[in-house]
C-alpha cells in the first residue's frame, strides 16, 4: 500500500473540506434494511510531518472479513448517547486512544 495515495494536505484542509459535505443520506438505506443495526466509525485523521494522514488498522484473521483494512469502529451500544460516542468508545478500545469531540 502507498504511503500516501495523492498530493499531502493539511489536517487544517481536511476538517475544511469535510465542514462542506452534505448530510448523511444513511437513514434511507436502514430504513429500507429488514433488520438494521446500528453502527459508527471514526475517520482517524492525524498530523505525520505536517500532512494529513489516515489511521487504518487490519482485522485479525480469526475474526469476520480477517485481514480486511478498517476504520476503527463497531455497533452503537445502549449506553452510548449517539453514534459520534459510540465511534470514539470503539477507537478507545481498539486502538487505545482518547479522542476528544
Amino acid at each position: 500500500m502507498p504511503d500516501r495515495l495523492t498530493r499531502p494536505v493539511s489536517v487544517s484542509d481536511v476538517i475544511a473540506a469535510c465542514r462542506t459535505l452534505p448530510e448523511p443520506g444513511w437513514h434511507r438505506l436502514m430504513h429500507d434494511h429488514l433488520r438494521p443495526k446500528h453502527a459508527a466509525t471514526l475517520l482517524p485523521i492525524i498530523d505525520v510531518d505536517g500532512a494529513a494522514s489516515i489511521v487504518i488498522t487490519q482485522r485479525a484473521s480469526s475474526l469476520a472479513h480477517g485481514g480486511d483494512w478498517v476504520f476503527p469502529g463497531g455497533r452503537v451500544d445502549d449506553t452510548d448517547g449517539s453514534h459520534a460516542e459510540a465511534a470514539r468508545r470503539e477507537a478507545a478500545e481498539e486502538l487505545g486512544i482518547d479522542v476528544a469531540d
